[in-house]
């Protein structure tokens, strides 16, 4: 019984006293019989050793039950058995004389015969077993009784107990006893069936978690710790390092472990009366620790059966309905159940043929029929409600439970189960009525790809037409159909994608068929956009796929498309891919075994284009008409002549000015039936003479307006006769010349017959002569309109004969009232106005309404109204909400609110909610339009009364918990917080709410009555939920705290402060209220601000509270790494205690007054001889990564290495790095541990050897004492020794060998156990379908050479492998002793842990510390020879780690439409893009020139082939953007560094996607850094390819064309003229130097592409530089105009650079090119050079720049030479050429002067100038002067 593992050898006395009282209490009341524990000998034991406890209370309460149970002679016979003469008879001599006859009283009955013991109720309770046979120990414990589960299990948080107990066989099976309890025997309470919810619902929650964590490779670690955990760290006893604690095995059992300092009794308020013993001592043994590690794994509970076992216990439920009370809190569990399911089983399960596997089947089939008989049940009971209330509860559960059932199916079965799919198919058709609910729509895809199965493998697909034309016609599938079928349309035809991963083409099978393509073609016109797009997507992959399709599937596509194609095209003119497409349909295919339209379909839909309004389209097919009426048979002999056809004629040929409407029923004319014969008979005479016969012909026309004749004209085969009459009339022998008389009076009876017969218009329709002549007599009678109306309307009617219908009368027969669908009268012109008709789309479902006469048999019956009103979701919200508002009870505002939640909850697991809004709003969105907040405030703005008004407003914050939850990112919803801000005010009721710990208090301290209890705790603890949801939703800002002006985070928090020590069972040491508290404490801290506008001081004394209090939490529960033996901080405690802690030391950061806010960490405790940081070791040495993990980051490591409390934690050097050479530890811990090593590092570090040790206030770094010599080392000499202790480098490159690159990980875990000396690997959470297949991870080789861990599936089923790993030895002497000062050490020997044997996984977040550590160290210690030795290994391992494709995968994964995964496909994407740009950093660092980098160069480039435009995540683009950065920066220090010939090779292969980066960083706003280290690149990268003559690798890419016939230097050059011209966007900051780079490398460009040139040509920027010139000299004119004193220097300067730039730029543009010197010479380049001369003397650089530039202008260039001759006016005075003369007379000369004179002598303007100047008379002169040095210009 469970009583027995809480009362056996506790040492808490509390917790023996309760349940000695419980015990005994349930014997009181005879829940329990003497019968049923009589035979328990292990009771027995526990009853004798009570005695052996220092502490001993309710002696006499023991004596007196044992002396009840002696009285049976079974139990005295146990107990004579066990000794129990011997130990009384010694006990009596130590008892008080009033208890010493109780144990006389004993002794006596021991002595006793046997006699017969009495019938019991054992029968009973065997019975309830048998039923109950599953779980026989918890179906005891449910038996027992419900109080004895109901205290120790329900009202503890999950999180409290470890690890080792939840995976212990004796916790699995009360978790199970919960499940049993769902259904406990005559038990009409039901609060224990909502305990047991609720706890389950947590456990759920919690696994859940715990899946995704197992999965995780940062937190993977294949080594669990079972039972009771080492006292050492394992990072330091694997290192060979001491102990950083006291060994527990030398403390007595009284004593406390010093871990922390504590030396008496524990802290008040764990309710523990003294510390355990040691763990070495055999009276302290848990379960877990008496458990074989191995064994205890194999007994575990697998999480499939966990929740099969719960899903059926939970649908009990339904089964016995309880009311929507239960049943809304059992829904969130079954479908956190459902999921769970859904994650651990696949749909192999089925056939799974091991033990396990098939009894999981058994459970799973026991599940979906006990769905099927409940929701039967169901069903039959709601029809027989009559109650109002209880048809909504009763149908509320109905609705669930059918969504329950579909998601459970969609999940896990497959298709191929259940044999006959055409039953299937019949169920699927049975079902439509019901599916207009949201939560049933994925049955709908999935009967849609049930059909695309069965047709394409089916030759019957009648029934799958039918059922998916149901589909698609119904308003509330119809959409969720539509995109079912473009899934399936574009994963089989989408011609981007390359066969391998196209499904095949029989797949769309299932849709060629002519009503489900017509249905397609109808919903073009709908009213609901994402039906059109869907339709049309679907239509436009049909009817271009026939090179996608194999010949049978495109032939049978040809064949049904034809009535569609009317309705297709009637939509062409919207969209021109659609014309397109439908045009193509009309050329024949030359494959004889591919089908084409017949050349009647191709006629049909010629003529039906020539009803458009498109002109150019009619001219075009007219043409193609123009063919036909050539190619007829005999066609020469008929009119009008081929000659008179004319393409513009028989284009508007069926157009007419206005359509006329239809002629109205007249009903029964004065004509008779032998008027009609008579007339008739005239008219089909051969003797009749003309005239006479076109009279007759106009009286039939008159007569045949009455339709009641028709029937007797067809019987007169009047249509046969009219026709032949017309051909007649065609024939070019005819006698009469001209249009024929009577031809339109034929063809107006001819119109008045058909119109009004659809059979004889069908008939009709198929034959191409009908066509062919009505168009000959259209073009015949163009002249008279209304002959030729006639003629236009007959072919009108043919052409829509499939998609035409009847009009319905009002008695609901039909009219012969002929009428198309109304998509054809908008999309074509039509010569007569014509009823239209619209098919319903899927928008909303529609009800009929009854009339009110109907009779009273026909009318709803009050259950079928309440059903209708509540089948409507929005409705039925809004119905509820109004509920709540005329409630006149506490029952009915909780009934509203049970029904709400079930809403819910059902919106909130629904698979795809975006479907949801076919049928209804959003539930969310509804809610808060309806003001739900104004409904509810009205409760909680008072403050409850009394236990009713407590029990409600803990409904009411249940609900809005759920309501938050299930809405957390909705726009409505963000409303709805703001709103609830103003309730979480200071002296708000609500707030008050969480300072009700003082009335708790006092409760749970006293004996208070239980029920008054649980409600005062189980309110509160809502409240505390509520906070952390609402919290939660909050936005991570400062305005998210903002209300009505005021910050309410500190008002918050000073509120939970206080209940910090509170319990809600006080018997589990308050952990329960104690996590709770915290856990919304970690929600509120989490968000910065929190701590403002506290109402009772300012910030920072807020946090000094708090942070007070959580440092006595920490300090008073958790004492070291004891395990559960002697931790009793849970890990719920633990680690939203260091998360607060973490939150804290950022928020303290901020709100300090001065930077000595460390200090305040520094925590005295008892025992301790100084404040400092003790607290902390036991958190650092946690077991847990997630606990771990919030210890290390980057606030936190400014209080660990502050120096004000640096004291105690100097040997924090050494549990680092022992922790990042531990390589069994987890990613995430390591990471961290790197970063807090790097942070650490980044404080000045001197190097020492001294005899006295520094002064402990002295900042020195790592320090090492040698404690024979006393002499320390400390600083880089320290840190030296540390290094090479640990083997840093061997272990980086250890790391870097085993990287895991994947998101998700198969866990496996390794149990070393120390008693057995054995190792062995089991797996963890398995994703399988069974626990008879174990996976392990073992090494394997990867492609590239390094080695990596991968999940395999062993052939074993008892034992795996062991995962191992040899490291080579290395020579050296053994290691000296470190003591925990860190005394001096010598180089340890092994290159890795040996004793590991196992290796957890390295992830990109772990190597991309690891890379910024080795670069920090790099510049730390540059000329150390540690980490040069393993640099070439180290930048390989890189090298193989950097995947472009893997980066490219990732940063596009987040551009995906699925949210749900968002989060953590970014998370992965960032993680791997830091790694790349680390690794990259460290290679820039390390690259010298004997690094080889050629593959590292490859990587890199290849990296910058991703599609950046792409990614729309924002954390993802910013770290894309410091790639490029990163990758470009690499390159370029390549360069330098004197890889260049590398360097070119590579950047040829891959500059095409260099300038396709360079596109997007120009086209987009991007960080100011990226654009400069791209302009850097492309400049050093030009410069060296120059260099490379007569032409270079870049410069032959430059010049290739394209694909698009453009070449690449044309495109850099539009790119960089973009941003010099500054069209491109701007950049997100501002960086120097980013003008220089641009220039330099457009400078450079120029220089080697002529495309370049050219591009810059035509784009007019010659002229854009000379204007930026001329502004330049407006400037410096205006600022000469200035006083000297007033002139701005910096100014002038700048504007000196400009046209510097610019000059420099011409230079390069002229260079070689003519047409540049010419278009130089237009822009007026001498007259500015002329205006700014003053300025080019006065600055040596700049006329440099000029005269470089003149020696390339005046280059082989006459035109450019006269310019220098000539100024603005056109006069040769004041000209360039005069002041190059007087330049070259100065001295000493400038050759460049030279070079530009000899230049311009070339021309006779020129050589005239510089002759009447007399340059050349005194040129003799400077032959004797020394020449200006100079390079000679490019």
């Amino acid at each position: 019984m469970f009583f027995l593992y809480l009362f056996k050898g506790h040492d808490v006395e509390e917790i023996r006293v309760r349940t000695l009282k419980n015990l005994l209490s349930k014997l009181e009341l005879k829940l329990l019989y003497e019968e049923d524990v009589i035979q328990e000998q292990s009771l027995l034991i526990r009853l004798l050793e009570w005695f052996n406890f220092p502490s001993c209370s309710m002696q006499t309460e023991v004596l007196q039950l044992i002396k009840t149970l002696s009285k049976h002679a079974s139990a005295s016979e146990l107990f004579v058995r066990i000794g129990a003469v011997e130990f009384l008879s010694e006990l009596r001599q130590d008892l008080d004389p009033h208890i010493q006859n109780e144990v006389d009283d004993i002794l006596e009955n021991l002595f006793k015969l046997p006699e017969s013991d009495k019938p019991s109720k054992e029968v009973t309770i065997r019975r309830y077993s048998e039923e109950c046979h599953y779980y026989p120990k918890a179906t005891e414990l449910s038996d027992s009784s419900p109080g004895v589960i109901q205290d120790p299990i329900f009202d503890s948080p999950l999180s409290y107990f470890s690890p080792e107990v939840k995976h212990g066989p004796s916790f699995q099976e009360q978790t199970q006893g919960l499940s049993i309890s769902l259904r406990p025997p005559q038990l009409e309470d039901q609060s224990l069936i909502l305990k047991a919810i609720s706890c389950l619902s947590d456990l759920s929650r919690y696994l859940c978690e715990r899946y995704h964590f197992y999965h995780d490779p940062d937190l993977y670690c294949p080594k669990q710790e079972f039972g009771v955990s080492q006292t050492q760290s394992n990072a330091s006893s694997s290192q060979g390092l001491p102990s950083q604690s006291t060994s527990q095995s030398n403390l007595s059992s009284n004593s406390r472990p010093s871990v922390i300092g504590h030396q008496g009794p524990r802290v008040g308020g764990d309710g523990k009366d003294w510390d355990s013993p040691s763990l070495d001592s055999p009276s302290a043994h848990s379960e877990a620790e008496s458990e074989d590690p191995v064994s205890l794994q194999f007994s575990q509970v697998t999480l499939p059966q966990f929740c099969v076992d719960v899903l059926q216990r939970t649908l009990s439920i339904y089964q016995d309905f309880t009311g929507l009370d239960v049943s809304s809190r059992a829904l969130p569990l079954v479908w956190r159940v459902v999921r769970l399911i859904k994650l651990s089983i696949s749909s192999e399960i089925w056939s799974e043929t091991g033990l396990s596997g098939r009894a999981l089947i058994e459970k799973l089939n026991d599940s979906l029929e006990l769905l099927a008989d409940i929701l039967i049940q169901s069903n039959h009971n709601l029809q027989q409600t009559s109650e109002r209330s209880e048809v909504i509860e009763r149908y509320l559960s109905y609705v669930s439970l059918i969504a329950v059932t579909v998601e459970l199916t969609v999940g896990i079965v497959p298709h191929s189960m259940g044999g006959d799919i055409t039953k299937l198919l019949s169920l699927g058709e049975l079902s439509l009525p019901a599916l207009m609910f949201p939560e049933t729509l994925p049955v709908v895809e999935k009967f849609v790809l049930l059909c695309s199965s069965r047709d394409a493998d089916s030759n019957q697909p009648e029934q799958t037409e039918k059922l998916l034309l149901k589909f698609l016609l119904n308003p509330s599938t119809a959409q969720h159909t539509l995109n079912s079928c473009r899934s399936i349309v574009e994963e089989s035809l989408n011609v981007s994608q390359p066969r391998s991963k196209r499904k095949a083409s029989h797949n769309v099978r299932f849709l060629l068929h002519s009503s489900i393509l017509k249905s397609l073609a109808e919903q073009l016109s709908g009213h609901n956009e994402t039906m059109k797009e869907a339709a049309l997507s679907i239509l436009l992959h049909l009817l271009t796929g026939k090179l996608l399709m194999v010949t049978d599937v495109w032939n049978q596509f040809i064949t049904t498309c034809g009535p569609s194609l009317a309705l297709i095209q009637a939509q062409a003119y919207r969209d021109i891919t659609l014309q397109h497409a439908v045009r193509a349909l009309l050329i024949d295919d030359i494959r004889q075994e591919t089908k084409s339209l017949t050349h009647l379909q191709q006629l049909r839909v010629s003529l039906r284009f020539l009803l458009m309004k498109d002109s150019r389209e009619r001219t075009d097919l007219a043409r193609f008409v123009m063919k036909y009426l050539k190619d007829e048979r005999d066609g020469e002999n008929k009119l009008p002549p081929r000659s008179l056809m004319i393409p513009e004629q028989i284009s508007m040929l069926l157009l007419m000015e206005k359509p006329l409407p239809l002629e109205e029923d007249v009903g029964r004319s004065v004509f008779q039936v032998e008027s009609l014969v008579q007339m008739f008979s005239i008219f089909k005479s051969p003797d009749t003479d003309e005239s006479l016969r076109k009279s007759s012909a106009d009286q039939l026309g008159i007569i045949l307006q009455d339709r009641s004749l028709h029937q007797a004209f067809l019987s007169q085969d009047g249509p046969e006769i009219i026709l032949e009459k017309i051909n007649l009339l065609l024939q070019k022998k005819r006698d009469t010349q001209g249009v024929p008389e009577f031809l339109g009076s034929c063809g107006h009876i001819l119109q008045l017959v058909v119109h009004h017969n659809p059979k004889l218009r069908h008939e009709l329709s198929g034959q191409m002569s009908i066509y062919l002549m009505l168009l000959r007599c259209g073009l015949l009678c163009q002249r008279d309109d209304k002959a030729r109306r006639d003629f236009c309307h007959l072919l009108s009617l043919f052409l829509f004969d499939e998609i035409a219908g009847v009009m319905l009368s009002d008695d609901g027969g039909s009219e012969d009232k002929f009428c198309l669908p109304v998509s054809v009268k908008t999309g074509y012109q039509l010569p007569f106005s014509v009823p239209t008709w619209r098919r319903l789309d899927g928008s909303s479902p529609r009800y009929p309404q009854l009339p009110q006469d109907d009779p009273p048999e026909l009318g709803l019956s009050e259950t079928e109204k309440v059903l209708l009103l509540y089948s409507h979701r929005s409705s039925a919200v809004k119905l509820t909400l109004r509920g709540i508002r005329t409630a006149t009870s506490h029952y009915g505002v909780k009934q509203s609110l049970w029904q709400l939640a079930h809403w819910l909850s059902m919106e909130g697991f629904t698979l795809n909610r975006e479907e949801e809004e076919v049928v209804c709003k959003n539930v969310c969105e509804t809610l808060v339009q309806e003001d739900l907040l104004g409904i509810l405030q009205r409760f909680f703005e008072v403050t409850p009364a009394n236990p009713d008004d407590e029990v409600l407003l803990r409904e009411i914050f249940h609900f809005l918990t759920v309501f938050l939850d299930c809405c957390p990112d909705s726009n409505p919803t963000d409303h709805f917080i703001n709103k609830l801000k103003a309730h979480m005010q200071d002296k708000t009721p609500l707030l008050e709410l969480l300072g009700q710990s003082a009335e708790v208090k006092p409760l749970i301290e006293g004996s208070a009555e239980p029920d008054k209890k649980n409600r005062k705790s189980g309110l509160l603890k809502q409240v505390l939920e509520f906070v952390s949801v609402f919290v939660q939703n909050l936005e991570q800002s400062y305005e998210a705290w903002m209300s009505s002006g005021q910050f309410i985070g500190s008002s918050l928090v000073s509120k939970l402060l206080h209940g910090l020590h509170l319990a809600d069972e006080f018997h589990y040491y308050d952990l329960p209220s104690l996590e709770a508290t915290l856990r919304c404490l970690m929600h509120i801290t989490a968000r910065s601000g929190w701590s403002l506008d506290w109402s009772e001081g300012d910030s920072y004394t807020l946090c000094q509270q708090m942070l007070r209090s959580l440092l006595e939490v920490v300090s008073a529960f958790h004492i070291g790494r004891g395990g559960i033996a002697i931790s009793f901080m849970g890990k719920g405690v633990t680690r939203n205690a260091s998360i607060c802690l973490l939150h804290l030391s950022h928020e303290m950061s901020i709100r300090a007054p001065d930077k000595n806010w460390p200090i305040e960490w520094a925590h005295e405790i008892p025992g301790s001889t100084s404040p400092g940081l003790q607290w902390l070791v036991p958190l650092w040495s946690y077991r847990d990564p997630e606990g771990l993990q919030s210890i290390w980051p980057q606030q936190f490591r400014a209080v660990c290495t502050s120096p004000d409390v640096m004291g105690p934690t100097r040997t924090l050097w050494t549990t680092i790095l022992a922790i990042v050479t531990d390589h069994s530890e987890c990613s995430v811990v390591r990471k961290q541990a790197v970063n807090l090593l790097i942070h650490l590092l980044s404080h000045p570090l001197s190097g020492s050897t001294e005899e006295k040790p520094p002064s402990e206030d002295e900042w020195v770094g790592p320090r090492l004492v040698n404690q024979e010599t006393q002499v320390s080392v400390s600083g880089k000499a320290a840190l030296l020794a540390l290094l090479n202790y640990f083997h840093l480098v061997p272990n980086v490159i250890t790391i870097l060998s085993y990287f895991y690159p994947q998101c998700t990980i198969q866990p496996v875990s390794v149990v070393d156990n120390s008693s057995t000396g054995s190792t062995r690997s089991t797996s963890g959470p398995s994703t399988a379908t069974t626990p008879d297949n174990l996976t392990s991870g073992q090494i394997g080789q990867r492609s590239d050479g390094y080695q990596v861990i991968s999940p395999v599936l062993s052939e074993q089923s008892s034992t795996v492998p062991l995962i191992a790993a040899s490291f080579q030895n290395e020579d050296g002497p053994q290691p000296s002793t470190l003591s925990s000062e860190g005394t001096m050490v010598e180089p340890r020997t092994e290159r890795a842990p040996s004793s590991v044997g196992y290796l957890s996984v390295v992830t990109p977040c772990l190597v991309a510390s690891v890379c910024s550590l080795l670069n920090q160290l790099t510049v730390l210690l540059p000329d150390n020879s540690i980490l040069s030795n393993g640099k070439s290994e180290i930048i390989k391992l890189i090298t193989g780690i950097l995947d472009p494709n893997k980066a490219q995968s990732l940063s596009l994964a987040t551009a995906a439409p699925t949210s749900s995964s968002s989060s953590s496909s970014s998370l992965a994407a960032i993680q791997y893009l830091r790694m790349c740009i680390r690794g990259l950093d460290l290679a820039i660092v390390w690259l010298d020139k004997d690094t080889d980098v050629t593959k590292l160069l490859s990587r890199t480039c290849q990296l910058l082939h991703i599609k950046f435009e792409k990614v729309k995540d924002q954390g993802v683009k910013t770290n894309l953007h410091r790639l490029i950065d990163t990758c470009f920066n690499f390159l370029t220090v390549c360069i330098q560094r004197g890889k260049q010939e590398e360097v070119l090779e590579i950047s040829s292969l891959h500059m095409t996607h260099i300038t396709a980066t360079m596109a997007y960083l120009l086209k987009f706003s991007v960080p100011c850094s990226s654009r400069l280290s791209s302009f850097t690149y492309l400049a050093h990268l030009l410069a060296v390819d120059k260099a490379n003559e007569p032409s270079g690798p870049i410069t032959e890419v430059l010049e290739a064309k394209q694909e698009d016939g453009k070449m690449q230097g044309a495109v850099l050059c539009d790119l960089l003229l973009s941003s010099y011209d500054g069209t491109a966007p701007p950049c997100l900051d501002h960086v120097q130097h980013e003008r220089t780079a641009l220039v330099a490398a457009f400078k450079n460009l120029s220089a080697v592409s002529k495309s370049a040139k050219q591009t810059a040509l035509e784009a007019g920027f010659v002229e854009t530089l000379i204007e930026e010139m001329k502004r330049c000299h407006a400037k410096l004119a205006a600022e000469n105009l200035l006083p000297v004193k007033k002139r701005n220097k910096k100014k002038e300067g700048s504007l000196l650079k400009q046209i510097n730039t610019c000059v420099v730029i011409l230079q390069n543009l002229m260079f070689n090119n003519q047409d540049m010197k010419v278009a130089v010479k237009q822009a007026g380049f001498a007259q500015v050079l002329f205006k700014l001369w003053a300025w080019i003397q006065s600055t040596k650089s700049l006329q440099a720049s000029v005269l470089s530039a003149l020696t390339v202008y005046t280059s082989h260039c006459i035109t450019a030479c006269i310019s220098l001759t000539r100024s603005s006016s056109g006069q040769t005075t004041g000209i360039i050429l005069n002041y190059l003369i007087k330049s070259a007379a100065r001295n000493p000369p400038d050759q460049k002067v030279f070079r530009v004179i000899t230049n311009c002598l070339w021309c006779d303007e020129s050589r005239n100038i510089v002759w009447k100047s007399g340059f050349l008379s005194n040129l003799g002169k400077f032959q004797s002067l020394s020449f200006k040095s100079s390079n000679p210009s490019s």
